[in-house]
Order: C-alpha cells, then structure tokens, then sequence
C-alpha cells in the first residue's frame, strides 16, 4: 500500500537540529520518515532555513520522495530515510 500523509501530528527537528520526522500512513500503520535537516536546506536553496519551514513549504515533493523510497525499500528499521538521491 503507498504512504499517505498522516494527521498524526507535525514535523519536528529532532536530535540536535540534525534530523527532521515526520509521520505518513501505510494503511492503518504509521511510518516515520526522516531527512537531514542540512539536505533539506541544500535541496530548497536555503542555507539558514528553519528545516521545518522548508518541509511545510515544499512538502509535497518530500512526501513523493518518501512514497517513492517506501515503495522501493520500505522502511529498514522502522524509518523511511531520505537521501540527496531520492530526489534526483
């Protein structure tokens, strides 16, 4: 089943600005996803971003990379982790 995006809450910065989380859907289950806070403000030109701004501004194209990701590795360990490569 694809992810969808999830009402279970916002995303967040988390370990020392590093990461940022969010939650999508497969079915009844939640999947965390995570990307970099730096790929982000390398990916969407702002090097001094907040990273959640970012996401919230171009979090549709973060989500199909993330849709894209989980159909083709789905989630080692629980999360689906974003990469550079996911969004060439």
């Amino acid at each position: 089943m694809p992810l969808d995006r999830s009402q279970c809450g916002t995303p967040r910065v988390e370990r020392g600005g590093t990461y940022l989380r969010w939650v999508m859907r497969d079915g009844d289950d939640a999947v965390t996803c995570r990307i970099l806070a730096d790929t982000l403000r390398e990916l969407f030109d702002g090097p001094d971003a907040d990273a959640v701004d970012l996401f919230l501004g171009n979090q549709s194209e973060v989500e199909q990379a993330a849709q894209e990701r989980y159909a083709a590795m789905g989630a080692p360990d629980g999360v689906v982790e974003l990469e550079h490569i996911d969004f060439i």
